[in-house]
């Protein structure tokens, strides 16, 4: 019968030697084989997903094992959920800068239109209507009107005075005066309007003679 052979010197000794008997070594015993399980291997507990691998146990093949539906992040849907939101806030502020701010066309004095009226329709100005304007409290404001000789008659005819009838307007100056427009002819006025010191909207009227 073959004895075993010393791990350290390599010596041959007899079956079962505990030492080695050339160099004193304790001999190498010799590995037991693993026992067969008494029973069968029970399955992995599949995860709330219900599938097999879920839970940590890998899926088959090797591959990770479905988790259940549970998948990465939706960057995409919280992206556009960003945008909606600042959308939404953008529109908010637009309206809420429309109602409170003042309009960018009107001013403390806006004059809608300017209506001149004349008792004798002198050049035909009776009911004329003229653009108006919008400026600041006390501001003066200088404005040039194109006159024209309206009157069905060939002749001239003359403006001898300009006054406003609107409360808290006034004429500061006007040239010429007296205006004198030539049949068929358009002569350039220029008025100077003193407004009041307090807010106005509406209609100026010059009444002229």
């Amino acid at each position: 019968m073959a004895g075993q052979f010393c791990s350290h010197c390599g010596g041959q000794n007899p079956p079962g030697a505990a030492f080695c008997q050339y160099c004193g070594n304790a001999m190498a015993t010799p590995a037991s084989a693993p026992l067969p399980p008494s029973g069968p291997t029970p399955p992995p507990v599949p995860s709330a997903g219900g599938y097999p691998g879920a839970g940590g146990y890998p899926g088959p093949g090797g591959y990770p094992a479905y988790s259940g539906g549970q998948g990465p992040p939706r960057r995409r849907s919280s992206f556009l959920r960003i945008i909606v939101i600042v959308v939404v806030v953008v529109l908010i502020i637009a309206v809420l800068a429309y109602l409170l701010l003042p309009s960018p066309s009107a001013g403390p004095i806006y004059v809608t239109f300017i209506e001149f009226e004349s008792a004798d329709n002198t050049c035909g100005l009776n009911n004329v209507e003229y653009y108006g304007f919008n400026t600041s409290l006390s501001t003066p404001v200088t404005l040039q009107f194109a006159m024209n000789n309206s009157n069905s008659s060939a002749t001239q005819c003359t403006i001898h005075t300009v006054s406003a009838t609107t409360v808290g307007f006034s004429i500061g100056s006007a040239s010429p005066l007296p205006c004198v427009v030539p049949a068929g002819e358009t002569v350039t006025w220029t008025v100077t309007i003193n407004v009041p010191g307090s807010d106005y909207t509406g209609v100026l009227t010059l009444v002229v003679t």
